[in-house]
């Protein structure tokens, strides 16, 4: 009976002591391995010793791994499957759109950056047949004493910037969009915005997968290029649209066309706005810099 208790003993003692430990975030007792009231995992020292952490490395990275394998494969399988999955609060096996958006929008300039730019002015002056792009162009290189060269390739880099902030916007756009189309279903417009953002990651990752197609044919103008990733997602939309909100198939063929009227309206939108704040970017920087080279002209002159 004795040498029954003494392990006993010791149980408790260690029991004890696993009650003691508090919560290094909140302070709250931790009994188990993580924290009841924030979640905090337990602090041991043995974390930091090499098997430990490789360990843990191993098993996060076979979790992203599979967890992002699993959501593009659904992304791509099954349209608007994971949209109505997260809606119904199962998001636990997918990426939050969210994150998959934002690692999708990264990639994408990622993929444009080990490339030639896909906005180019001199693609635009080559299909103006009125000269007026090339006009202006020229006038402006006079007028902040620059070649036409230089000018043309300081707009491609502003105007790929502001192009790729713009995308920022589409998810809000789509969102928009999509809760016109549905007014009657009463959603709240962070619900349309799950579904723009996965959709948007599809068609991010589809442009990702043409990229190959797009070197090979030497490069598609930016609206070529867009009216082909359109519609080649069309009937995914089509198939999302009905999944999602359910809808007959005729009602979803109509509001299928009407989101890529007004998706196509949208973008010619941003990118009317990335040219105006490009040429805005532009004329400020030379107008101030010209405005500072005449005012040490000044200075010197006084001196």
């Amino acid at each position: 009976m004795g040498t029954q208790r003494k392990p006993r003993a010791r149980q408790s003692a260690r029991h004890a002591d696993q009650q003691a430990i508090t919560c290094p975030a909140c302070g709250e007792a931790i009994v188990q391995k993580f924290c009841p009231a924030c979640g905090e995992q337990k602090f041991e020292r043995s974390h930091f010793s090499f098997r430990h952490f490789s360990h843990e490395a191993l098993h996060e990275l076979a979790h992203f791994d599979s967890k992002i394998f699993r959501t593009v494969r659904s992304l791509f399988t099954k349209p608007g499957f994971l949209a109505q999955e997260y809606l119904a609060g199962k998001r636990s096996r997918y990426v939050n759109p969210l994150r998959l958006y934002l690692f999708c929008f990264a990639l994408v300039l990622f993929v444009y950056s080990v490339y030639r730019p896909v906005y180019d002015v001199g693609a635009v002056i080559r299909i103006d047949k009125t000269g007026l792009v090339h006009r202006v162009l020229a006038q402006q290189s006079q007028q902040y004493h620059v070649s036409e060269e230089k000018l043309i390739e300081q707009f491609n880099e502003l105007w790929h910037f502001y192009m790729e902030f713009a995308r920022v916007l589409d998810a809000f756009i789509v969102a928009g969009i999509l809760a016109a189309l549905y007014f009657r279903r009463k959603w709240y417009l962070a619900e349309h915005v799950v579904v723009a953002l996965y959709y948007l990651s599809f068609v991010a990752l589809l442009e990702v997968a043409l990229w190959p197609v797009y070197i090979a044919a030497g490069g598609l103008g930016s609206h070529d290029k867009r009216d082909v990733l359109f519609l080649i997602s069309l009937p995914y939309t089509w198939f999302m649209l009905r999944r999602v909100y359910k809808n007959s198939a005729g009602k979803t063929t109509l509001k299928t066309l009407l989101l890529y009227l007004a998706t196509n309206i949208g973008a010619g939108l941003t990118t009317a706005m990335s040219v105006v704040l490009t040429a805005i970017h532009i004329w400020v920087t030379y107008h101030i810099a010209h405005r500072l080279l005449l005012y040490f002209h000044h200075v010197q002159g006084e001196i």
